[in-house]
């Protein structure tokens, strides 16, 4: 059955700090202190995806993980303590393997780099997730999961870049974008039109 989700709790800035996978109850759970807590204003939990499949649940965990960073390898803003996906929940790694998992990652993606100084791997598995995402398409061609998002009036498709981690996601639209990041959509359009440099973490252009 697909009753599984994916979730983000957000600072009170509206940036994501866990991304999380589980039923319908998990994103509200108190994990004391073994975990991550949700936020006391249940506003800030977010529902990325729902009515998953646990192997697609899982999938989308790991894609968002890496897009995100983890505060701990000094890759982005995320709290969590694994890359996410199937047997990792509840498990903390020791300092000497975080710090071997840290140093693998950064030297393959120095040696993946494009021609404009981005890792090929981050950008292949942030575009890969939103192609899945948005792969069902009506009898018009558009994307399902747009139209039952509601995001039918910003049409213009966006690609959004997080300038720590130099990763990229391409949305349909400037809603898209916003919900997912949990960030303003005028102003990610403002930065795509040239009006303004970046929006907390993140340069955008049209697409």
């Amino acid at each position: 059955m697909n009753e599984f989700l994916v979730y983000a709790y957000c600072r009170v800035d509206g940036t994501f700090y866990y991304i999380g996978k589980g039923n319908r109850r998990r994103p509200y759970v108190n994990r004391g202190t073994k975990g991550v807590n949700p936020p006391g204003d249940r506003n800030r939990i977010i529902i990325l995806h729902s009515g998953l499949s646990e192997e697609k649940a899982f999938e989308y965990e790991k894609n968002l993980i890496l897009f995100y960073g983890r505060k701990d390898l000094n890759t982005g803003l995320l709290k969590n303590r694994t890359d996410g996906g199937e047997g990792t929940s509840g498990w903390e790694a020791p300092e000497s393997f975080r710090l071997a998992k840290k140093e693998k990652a950064s030297q393959m993606h120095q040696n993946n780099l494009g021609p404009d100084g981005k890792s090929r791997i981050a950008k292949k598995a942030a575009l890969s997730m939103n192609k899945k995402k948005h792969s069902e398409k009506d009898e018009v061609g558009r994307s399902i999961s747009a139209k039952n998002n509601n995001f039918g009036k910003q049409s213009k498709p966006l690609r959004v870049t997080c300038i720590k981690t130099g990763a990229t996601l391409d949305f349909s639209n400037s809603m898209d974008a916003a919900l997912a990041l949990g960030v303003s959509a005028r102003s990610l359009r403002k930065v795509a039109a040239g009006e303004i440099r970046k929006h907390k973490g993140y340069t955008a252009e049209f697409t």
